[in-house]
């Protein structure tokens, strides 16, 4: 039987289901469980390259600036430095 007829005459849930006969039903299980974690996790890498370009983000704006602040000059590569307090 085709994948089409298979479609239209025994609908099943999910599309993958269609695979179990050649595959077997843990592995498509374990796909399925894969698919739903890939949603959460897919655009981590597109954030933590954005997050990574921040810094150059501030060195390009600090060149633009004047940097003097009172009696002290701030370069553009010190724009980035973050001060934590206790």
């Amino acid at each position: 039987m085709t994948k089409i007829k298979e479609y239209k005459t025994n609908p099943k849930e999910h599309w993958l289901d269609y695979s179990e006969p050649k595959f077997g039903e843990q592995l498509v299980l374990d796909c399925k469980s894969f698919m739903k974690i890939i949603k959460l996790y897919a655009p981590l890498p597109i954030y933590f390259a954005l997050h990574s370009q921040q810094g150059s983000r501030w060195v390009l704006q600090g060149t633009f600036m004047n940097g003097v602040v009172g009696a002290l000059e701030i370069k553009p590569d010190q724009l980035q430095v973050r001060i934590q307090t206790n």
